[in-house]
């Protein structure tokens, strides 16, 4: 994203926010983001009452990327911790793929929202 298109930043409307619900302590099954020119997107996730939650993450141009492992020191799926605040600072391209493992029990929920015009 360059500077003019950071500019022109959009709110997530409401109809625009998809929500994938995800079971902490394993890899999600790969999320899809649409495809189309010039879209960009973020995501955030949280337990559905408030309580953000950061998440390990893989992502892949077009196509499902490996599970995150966040004990893998070599091989796919390497991956690094990203807080609350730094994963909503992501940004993915339309088409990507990417999936999360959420450290711990209970169900989480993974909003993906327009991020740039």
């Amino acid at each position: 994203m360059n500077a003019d298109e950071a500019a022109h930043v959009l709110a997530p409307y409401e109809d625009a926010i998809a929500v994938t619900s995800v079971t902490a302590g394993a890899a999600s099954a790969a999320i899809s983001l649409p495809s189309g020119p010039g879209a960009y997107f973020s995501i955030a996730i949280d337990k559905g009452d408030g309580t953000d939650s950061g998440a390990y993450l893989t992502a892949k141009a077009g196509a499902a990327p490996a599970n995150p492992n966040p004990t893998a020191v070599s091989g796919t799926g390497r991956t690094m911790w990203f807080d609350a605040a730094s994963i909503r600072q992501l940004v993915f391209r339309a088409g990507d793929q990417f999936k999360v493992y959420v450290p711990g029990t209970g169900t989480y929920y993974v909003r993906q929202y327009r991020s740039s015009p």
